[in-house]
């Protein structure tokens, strides 16, 4: 393998932000969002972070029969209640809404054509701005989960659960110049955070939602940088991957420190975890192989081939990739592309690669992926030099079979999500700023024949 130059992929964002793709440091990220790109991180120092403070704190979702008062997608107030403090995010004043006292509204749908659902990405009265890097999506024991952050009055992030449209947890925080929400959360709907900036520092305070307990747990603050981290979490713990190249997480179950685990001087993306694996890209290598770590064997290169990586995503049983080529990878433009895909492995000799569908022309930039049982999905931007526009495409693994669901007149596609049932997309409207978006849409697997033939005139 030879080495990529650093420079060229910094390079390839703005050149991308012509084409309103979402590469590495993606031109739809928002610029009053710490670390806004998503793709790498911190500061590339690979040290340790500084003091913390553990929380852990018990939630309690609310109840499924709620009802929304959104109207017009500025929503309805909060209810009131107990906020409780979240120890070690005072600066940001980070206060957890207390479901023992009460309900939180829960999201509504309504319908979009056949197969398709909507709903505002904006539920709450003085919200004025939905971020989607900083929102995501998760599926999970057979459930699809959204963590949606907007920007107002406050900065609140809410997680739900889909099938019940249960609340399950409300951070809520300061907002403006003095406390913000990192970006890169794709895949992160577990992980909550809030950046605070003492001195010429930048401080974070971030904490993973335990489905199973329904708890937020390994809360912490530590030190980090502007230089657009991502976030993953697994069974276990989270971590960040930094923009300077280093990959750092909480190596063991509750602990109130980030261990470097790996450092590079190159860029490293698309980190994504499951049960008990960690896997990012390692873009300074040409081609890019797909890096990973586990308590067991450490960190090590999982898989490689003669592609670059330029999406990947995993669930339980299976990890998921789009291979690309051509001359300018780095900076998102793809002579052809392809879907592979392998059964969950831990070891490299346990990799079996499959390769699916052609993807050639249809892709640019960075190509968020999902996986949900038989079910492949990832977005695009579209390739505006072969006409292709934003879409959601679906993959069904046993058949290689191919949908591909184009965005509705006027909006770009991110997903958010897949399950067994469904896809969940992110809608931004072309008018307003590409940072933001709209809606939710939610489309039935069931329907993929009907969704693909288009929205109609």
């Amino acid at each position: 393998m030879g080495s990529r130059p650093r420079l060229l992929y910094v390079a390839a964002c703005a050149a991308l932000w012509l084409l309103h793709a979402s590469c590495g440091c993606s031109a739809q990220e928002n610029p009053h969002l710490v670390g806004a790109g998503g793709a790498g991180g911190g500061s590339g120092s690979g040290g340790q972070s500084g003091t913390t403070t553990t929380t852990t704190t018990t939630t309690t979702s609310s109840s499924s029969s709620s009802t929304s008062t959104s109207t017009g997608g500025q929503g309805g107030a909060p209810p009131e209640g107990p906020w409780l403090p979240v120890a070690g995010a005072e600066p940001c004043d980070a206060r957890l809404f207390d479901f023992t006292q009460a309900a939180w509204p829960a999201r509504t749908w309504t319908a979009c054509g056949p197969g398709c659902q909507a709903s505002d990405a904006l539920t709450i009265a003085g919200q004025t701005e939905a971020y989607h890097a900083a929102s995501a999506g998760r599926s999970a024991g057979g459930e699809l989960y959204l963590r949606t952050y907007t920007a107002g009055a406050f900065g609140y992030q809410v997680l739900e659960r889909l099938s019940d449209s249960a609340v399950l947890l409300v951070l809520r925080t300061t907002y403006g110049s003095e406390c913000v929400s990192f970006a890169g959360k794709e895949d992160a709907a577990f992980v909550v955070d809030a950046v605070w900036f003492p001195g010429n520092g930048v401080r974070d305070y971030a904490a993973r939602y335990d489905v199973a307990a329904g708890t937020l747990v390994g809360g912490f603050a530590y030190d980090t940088s502007d230089n657009h981290p991502s976030w993953f979490s697994w069974d276990d713990g989270w971590g960040t991957n930094d923009g300077g190249g280093v990959i750092r997480l909480t190596a063991e179950p509750g602990a109130p420190a980030l261990t470097t685990v790996y450092a590079s001087g190159s860029w490293q993306t698309s980190a994504k975890a499951r049960r008990n694996l960690v896997l990012w890209v390692d873009w300074g290598l040409v081609p890019s192989p797909i890096r990973s770590w586990t308590k067991a064997n450490g960190q090590r290169v999982l898989i490689s081939g003669p592609w670059d990586v330029g999406g990947l995503g995993l669930d339980d049983a299976t990890i998921a990739w789009v291979g690309v080529h051509g001359p300018m990878t780095a900076i998102g433009s793809y002579e052809t592309a392809e879907l592979y895909w392998s059964p969950y492995a831990v070891d490299p000799a346990a990799v079996a690669v499959t390769q699916g569908p052609d993807l050639t022309n249809m892709l640019a930039g960075h190509v968020p992926v999902g996986v949900g049982g038989d079910y492949v999905a990832l977005s695009t931007a579209g390739d505006p030099g072969h006409n292709a526009g934003s879409a959601v495409i679906v993959v069904h693994m046993p058949t290689q079979k191919l949908w591909r669901i184009e965005a509705r007149p006027g909006t770009f596609l991110r997903l958010a999500a897949v399950s067994t049932q469904e896809v969940v997309a992110m809608e931004t409207d072309k008018s307003l700023d590409y940072a933001l978006f709209q809606r939710y849409l939610r489309f039935d697997l069931s329907a993929l024949d009907t969704l693909a033939q288009g929205w109609g005139p």
